[in-house]
């Protein structure tokens, strides 16, 4: 006789490691799930390898192309149920991506040429994010595919607070210790249970 779980539709993907956090701003593992259950604001096409919309809707780019207005998807959710919103998505580039206090891969993605020149991000209203740049920037657009937005909401309080030896207490949240319900998600699916050197269970978000 089958058993409830063996009857609902399953997809097992396999890992050649443990993942080393479900912190997606500082990890430099490959083995990771956060393709699974983040998005960022647009989505690349894997047969055409063209842009479309993911968390955005769409996206603007003025003549002399130094900036680019993003207008997100009205209703968008976390899957906490709490609503998604412009103050992620500049909370996430401003307070984690190009936070000097963080130590993520991901900052020098937004590295202009050799500089120490980055973009920056103002919200316009809740649904709309404006990037500036010093000059043109074409890398980016590829880079706000692969850079997943973050909940304010859940993380803000520990971008601001220190631990005893004075870095960001960010840096040891949603390690693989976690309870799993606490990591807030955006993508199609949502982490239910972590067995270290075993398996990583994701269920359906229901707000994606």
């Amino acid at each position: 006789m089958k058993s409830k779980a063996s009857q609902v539709a399953q997809l097992v993907l396999v890992s050649l490691n443990d993942p080393t956090t479900f912190n997606f701003a500082i990890n430099d593992s490959p083995y990771s799930v956060f393709s699974l259950i983040y998005k960022g604001l647009i989505d690349e096409n894997v047969i055409t390898t063209k842009l479309e919309p993911a968390l955005a809707e769409s996206w603007s780019i003025s003549a002399d192309q130094k900036r680019i207005i993003f207008t997100l998807k009205a209703g968008l959710k976390w899957s906490d149920g709490e609503p998604l919103t412009a103050d992620d998505v500049v909370f996430t580039y401003r307070d984690i991506y190009l936070n000097k206090k963080i130590p993520t891969l991901y900052r020098d993605f937004l590295r202009i040429g050799n500089t120490e020149t980055f973009p920056s991000v103002q919200k316009l209203d809740d649904l709309r994010v404006e990037f500036t740049f010093v000059e043109p920037f074409a890398p980016f657009l590829r880079y706000a595919e692969k850079l997943a937005i973050l909940p304010a909401h859940a993380l803000r309080s520990s971008v601001l607070s220190n631990d005893a030896n004075g870095n960001p207490q960010f840096l040891s949240m949603w390690g693989t210790n976690t309870d799993p319900q606490k990591i807030i998600c955006n993508g199609p699916y949502q982490i239910e249970s972590y067995t270290p050197a075993e398996r990583v269970i994701l269920r359906r978000n229901p707000y994606y």
